[in-house]
């Protein structure tokens, strides 16, 4: 049978057990170890019932009632294959993660240094598993046969030159600017180097604009998410959800808008309908009174012929350019005017270029996914808080069902997220200034916190009621409460003890829930990274990353391994406490 079987080929034996002198002889299993013996693999060994009246003839078979299916194949003949790099210049730690994500995607040792095209041998089944590749876009067993991975296709899709330059924003990553996202490939290569299959659960407890979520659903992962901030959380919500409506449905309604604003009038009412009335006031502090009724105009449109997921799509484009056509400096995160104030704004015509933006790189996705090696799974998104177990609950995660986490928290005190976002909030949400300021004071990572909390968190750190954390981690707080106090600081340096404190007990409380959430053996890969603060005259780095660290083991996780990994920064103003350089913390929830 060997010698006339193909390579790759299958043998089905239809065997049944037997007895003999009162023993037992399982056929499959005996013939199996004999197929073994002469190079053919065994692949299953499948029992089925006999039909009552469709028994053998001979005495013996008729009183069996059951028989086995055996299943051999003769191993295929391994092949040589060409994996080729992007045709961007990765970085130095991307290189060294694309040669990890073959060995764990394909199974097999990589020999040598980070090259153009990495020359492997492997068997020709596993072939198609090199198409989830990230950090490899092509796969060729000749230079005249290359096949695209699936990350080539989405990113550059088909009969166009590959750019380049990295794209973050394909499909619709690139939806809605949020500060702290980190980027897409790096998701996905996080997800091929834990070994990831296609239809597993992965969760993001801090979701944001839905990088991840977005991640984990083109690539065929359930995906679960939340966020407490309401812009994130929309934003996420319509990454995907518009990637699941019928395109001749986004097709129309979008028509229908754009035909509804070319044929736009000329002079605009000063009605102000579609923003709260408590909110009017401070929206006409910081729009040009043009800009006020444009926006309104424009609200009013995009809600008359849009519901669900797909109006929330087109209210996060509205929200994409809503800084831009106000008084705030773009340049800043921060509060801050304009040196020079606009007096209008052209609200319509940067609507209409984003959303012909986003919606040629929809129309795109669409016309390639049907290339995709896998299903999309459905997406489900909150916004909630995940330091409380019920948000999980909500989502419908139950204990020890999540096979990954993948997240990227806020880095304690390092950007001003509400401050950044509060004109969408206003504008979108009827959010103003006071119910701002507790959703800025609730969120994880905060800078801002009143002197009440401040004097009880400090109390329950000299107190020694933080003895439940890491010896370490309360040790740096508590010195850096004392150093803090001796020196003449201004009010934000003197909260950050305080700040601190709460950031961790939060993380506490998170890692608790996913460690709780997440299955014995699943791994949870945490994207995180230092700032600094000046104690005096001189900066001190906040080691962020070992603080997480310590509570994750201190929440029973098992610590695998930190990576070094590196970041760009923006041109913005006030980047001298910025972020330059992140860790990757891959933990585990142990199997006991």
């Amino acid at each position: 049978m060997h010698r006339v079987l193909k390579p790759g080929r299958y043998a089905v034996l239809v065997v049944g057990d037997s007895i003999y002198n009162g023993t037992l002889y399982k056929g499959a299993e005996s013939l199996s170890k004999v197929a073994d013996d002469v190079g053919l693999e065994t692949l299953s060994i499948i029992e089925r019932q006999i039909h009552n009246t469709r028994r053998s003839f001979i005495t013996a078979g008729r009183r069996a009632t059951t028989e086995k299916l055996l299943v051999l194949q003769k191993p295929p003949e391994k092949v040589r294959v060409w994996l080729q790099a992007p045709p961007y210049k990765l970085w130095p730690y991307e290189a060294i993660l694309r040669k990890r994500e073959i060995e764990s995607v394909l199974g097999v040792k990589v020999v040598g240094k980070d090259e153009q095209s990495y020359s492997l041998t492997i068997d020709p089944y596993i072939m198609s598993e090199a198409r989830r590749l990230v950090f490899t876009h092509g796969v060729s067993r000749s230079v005249f046969d290359v096949e695209p991975t699936w990350q080539a296709i989405i990113e550059n899709g088909f009969g166009s030159q590959p750019s380049a330059r990295k794209d973050p924003k394909y499909v619709t990553h690139g939806l809605h600017p949020y500060k702290g996202k980190f980027y897409p490939q790096l998701a996905k290569g996080l997800m091929n180097l834990c070994g990831l299959k296609p239809g597993t659960r992965l969760l993001d407890p801090f979701c944001g604009s839905g990088t991840t979520l977005l991640e984990g659903y083109l690539n065929g992962h359930r995906t679960y998410g939340c966020d407490m901030h309401p812009l994130a959380a929309k934003i996420a919500k319509a990454k995907t959800g518009v990637l699941e409506i019928n395109p001749d449905v986004v097709r129309e309604t979008v028509g229908t808008l754009v035909k509804r604003i070319d044929q736009a009038p000329s002079r605009f009412s000063d009605e102000r309908d579609e923003f709260r009335e408590e909110c009017v006031e401070e929206i006409e502090k910081w729009f040009p009174l043009p800009v006020v009724r444009k926006l309104n105009w424009l609200l009013r449109s995009i809600r008359s012929v849009s519901d669900g997921v797909l109006r929330d799509f087109l209210e996060v484009v509205l929200s994409s350019i809503i800084r831009d056509v106000s008084q705030q400096d773009p340049n800043d995160l921060r509060i801050r005017r304009r040196k020079r104030p606009i007096e209008d704004a052209n609200v319509l015509g940067l609507f209409l270029k984003a959303l012909d933006t986003q919606y040629r790189r929809i129309d795109r996705f669409w016309s390639v996914r049907g290339y995709s090696f896998t299903k999309f799974q459905p997406t489900r998104v909150l916004e909630g808080d995940s330091r409380q177990w019920k948000t999980f609950d909500m989502l419908g995660i139950e204990e020890s069902n999540i096979d990954m986490i993948l997240t990227s928290p806020p880095y304690a005190t390092a950007l001003p997220y509400i401050d950044t976002d509060r004109l969408s909030l206003l504008v979108l949400f009827g959010i103003d200034a006071s119910g701002r300021r507790p959703l800025e004071q609730n969120l994880v990572g905060s800078r801002e916190i009143i002197t009440g909390e401040r004097k009880r968190l400090e109390k329950r750190l000299t107190e020694h009621d933080a003895s439940a954390l890491p010896k370490k981690l309360h040790g740096y707080l508590l010195d850096l409460y004392k150093r803090v106090s001796k020196a003449n600081v201004g009010f934000r340096r003197e909260n950050m003890p305080a700040l601190l404190f709460r950031f961790v007990l939060d993380m506490e409380s998170i890692l608790r829930n996913c460690y709780r959430a997440l299955r014995p053996g699943g791994d949870a890969m945490v994207v995180i990274g230092d700032n600094r603060m000046r104690v005096g005259h001189d900066y001190e780095r906040i080691a962020t990353t070992d603080f997480v660290q310590e509570i994750a083991i201190a929440s029973d996780f098992k610590m695998v391994e930190r990576m070094d990994i590196s970041v760009t920064t923006e041109n913005l103003v006030h980047m001298k406490n910025a972020i330059t350089e992140n860790v990757v913390l891959w933990l585990c929830k142990p199997t006991r």
